[in-house]
C-alpha cells in the first residue's frame, strides 16, 4: 500500500511541475533588444558579426528558438544582400548563443560580396522573436546597428521646426501607459540615441545642430511596447522657445522633422 501512494504521490508532482512550467512560458516576454557591432573597423573588411542583447521577463529554460531576420542599407536606404548570413532560425543551445540570468546574447555572422559594399553600408535592422518550449512564439523585437556612413535624410520632410540655435535640448515622454516603448533617434543620419525606453516620465537629450548644412533628426519606433502603436510625444527647446510634436508609429517605422536654425 506505501509503494502504491508514493508511486501516485510522484505521478502529481511530476504533472504538477509540468503544468506550472507550461504556464509561466505561455507569458513569455523579451525586452531591451540592443544590437552592436564585435569589429568597428570600416576599412579592408567585408565580414562582420553583430552582437544581439534582450532580456527574458520570464525563466530562460522556456526558450527554444530565436528567429531573427537581419537587413543592410547603404546611405540611400537601399537594402544591400549580403554574400552569406547565419541561419535565422537559432536553437538554444547553438554555440552563437549565451545566456547570462535573463539576459540572452546571440550572435550573426554575416559577409558582404565586396570590401564596396561593406564600406557603404550604413546601417542594418535586426529584426528577431522567440519560440518557447510549449511552441509559443514571443513579442517581436527590432535592433538598429550603425555602420560607417550616414543615412541621408529624405529630400523632403513634412515636419519643419524652426529654432534660434544650434543648441537644441529633445524631450521624449510616452503619452498613454508605461508599456515599454523603444525609439532610437538619429541626427542626420547618424545614431546618436540608441533603443531609449519611453516613460511618463520625461527624459532630455542636447543635440549640437550643424549651421552649415540641413539637419535632419529621425526618430525610428523600435518596437510599439505592449500596445500598439509607438505612443511618444516629445518638445524641442532652443532656449527661447519649445515646440511639441507627437510620433505615434507602428514598429519599425521612422518620422522625421526638419531641425531649421532662423535667425
Amino acid at each position: 500500500i506505501l509503494i502504491i501512494a508514493y508511486v501516485l504521490v510522484s505521478a502529481c508532482k511530476k504533472q504538477l511541475e509540468f503544468e506550472i512550467l507550461e504556464s509561466r512560458c505561455k507569458d513569455f516576454k523579451i525586452s531591451n533588444s540592443i544590437v552592436d557591432k564585435v569589429n568597428n573597423a570600416c576599412t579592408n573588411i567585408k565580414s562582420n558579426t553583430l552582437k544581439v542583447r534582450f532580456t527574458i521577463d520570464g525563466d530562460t529554460a522556456c526558450l527554444v528558438k530565436i528567429i531573427h531576420d537581419t537587413k543592410f542599407y547603404n546611405s540611400n536606404r537601399e537594402e544591400v544582400l549580403p554574400k552569406s548570413i547565419t541561419i535565422s532560425t537559432l536553437p538554444k543551445n547553438d554555440s552563437k548563443v549565451s545566456i547570462n540570468g535573463n539576459t540572452v546574447e546571440f550572435f550573426i555572422d554575416f559577409e558582404m560580396n565586396t570590401q564596396q559594399d561593406y564600406e557603404n553600408l550604413s546601417y542594418g535592422i535586426v529584426n528577431f522573436t522567440t519560440e518557447n518550449s510549449t511552441g509559443g512564439i514571443s513579442n517581436r523585437l527590432s535592433g538598429r546597428v550603425q555602420f560607417c556612413t550616414a543615412a541621408l535624410p529624405p529630400a523632403i520632410s513634412n515636419n519643419t521646426i524652426q529654432v534660434k540655435n544650434p543648441t537644441v535640448t529633445v524631450t521624449l515622454f510616452d503619452n498613454a501607459s508605461n508599456d515599454g516603448d523603444l525609439i532610437t533617434i538619429l541626427l542626420n543620419g547618424v545614431v546618436v540615441q540608441q533603443n531609449v525606453e519611453i516613460f511618463n516620465t520625461p527624459k532630455s537629450f542636447v543635440l549640437q545642430l550643424n549651421p552649415n548644412i540641413r539637419n535632419v533628426i529621425e526618430f525610428y519606433a523600435v518596437n510599439e511596447g505592449l500596445y500598439s502603436p509607438n505612443t511618444a510625444s516629445g518638445t524641442v527647446n532652443d532656449g527661447v522657445s519649445t515646440q511639441n510634436f507627437d510620433l505615434g508609429m507602428k514598429q519599425g517605422e521612422s518620422i522625421y522633422f526638419d531641425l531649421q536654425i532662423v535667425k
